[in-house]
């Protein structure tokens, strides 16, 4: 579309696809200041790189690399799409709100017909398929907040989420919340459980990964040197970390959306339509094609070839 409507060099400084995404951290002078830049197939994100991927989306300026110069600062002017089958661990995490999800839905797989006349729209009916972007009514989307939290959404972001708040969930369950623990012997209780429960993913290596994890979450609960077993005159100082009681801990973590299981979510009424549940909006603020089609006929005096099969998708 861009190639139809602009054309020429600078058209790369509008829209660009790139595969896997690891050119991010590496010189990225020639995708930096790029309006869309189409991640394809993106590779497993490190903890350094979704960081840095935060920054790209939420800053104002992002640091341009390139061969043999000095990085400088630019202004971010970057949206980010993703097109993949499989989502990668730490793409997102169980608590982002900065993605918006959506999946097909099955509809014209292997439709030739359809995917031709599809094929040829965008290949010929470029103008028609623009003016049909800017003439849509964007009533769900409000600029400077978090995006709509579909059911798939939050399925996969519960996919994401650290095995620590999985095994403080297990803890709570099971009525075995420690007042106070030392860090080793926590560290040493959940590698054994993940261990039982066949999980490998995604886990932490050590107690200060643990830890790095909890407080950055759960910035509440206390890690500090202190006497351990509670209560024991014989008990040694050492470093341990405290939690609240359960149903304050359990709080804590459903506050940071970090409680519900996948399972939980498959459960919710909503998943059956995915496509249209918005959290916090109304469903009469689903995009009205009709509206939007007489805002089209009035705002435009000509129409192209393809003008018709845009109005119907």
């Amino acid at each position: 579309m861009v190639d139809q409507i602009y054309g020429g060099v600078s058209s790369t400084r509008l829209a660009q696809t790139i595969a896997g995404g690891k050119q991010l951290a590496g010189f990225n002078k020639h995708i930096a200041s790029t309006m869309l830049l189409v991640i394809d197939e993106p590779t497993k994100f490190s903890v350094s790189l979704q960081q840095e991927f935060k920054n790209y989306i939420t800053g104002d300026t992002q640091e341009v690399k390139e061969k043999f110069e000095t990085a400088v600062f630019e202004a971010n002017v970057t949206n980010y799409a993703f097109t993949t089958n499989t989502v990668p661990s730490r793409l997102f995490e169980a608590d982002d709100r900065r993605f918006l999800v959506l999946q097909h839905d099955g509809t014209h797989v292997q439709d030739v017909p359809y995917l031709s006349s599809l094929r040829s729209a965008m290949k010929e009916g470029a103008e028609d398929f623009f003016l049909f972007l800017k003439n849509r009514k964007i009533k769900t989307f409000v600029l400077g907040e978090a995006p709509p939290q579909s059911s798939l959404k939050k399925y996969l972001r519960m996919g994401c989420l650290d095995p620590v708040f999985r095994y403080l969930r297990h803890r709570i369950e099971t009525d075995d919340v420690p007042r106070r623990i030392p860090e080793r012997l926590f560290c040493g209780e959940f590698m054994m459980w993940c261990k039982e429960e066949k999980i490998t993913k995604g886990v932490a290596k050590d107690q200060r990964d643990i830890q790095k994890i909890i407080k950055e979450k759960l910035p509440e609960i206390t890690y500090k040197q202190a006497k351990y077993p509670l209560g024991d005159s014989s008990a040694t100082t050492t470093g341990c970390v405290e939690f609240p009681d359960k149903e304050i801990l359990m709080n804590m973590l459903m506050d940071a959306n970090l409680y519900q299981t996948q399972d939980e979510v498959l459960e919710d009424p909503m998943w059956e339509n995915p496509d249209v549940e918005m959290e916090s909006e109304p469903l009469e603020d689903i995009i009205d094609f009709e509206e939007m089609e007489e805002v089209a006929e009035s705002e435009r005096k000509s129409r192209g070839p393809h003008a018709d099969f845009y109005d119907h998708e």
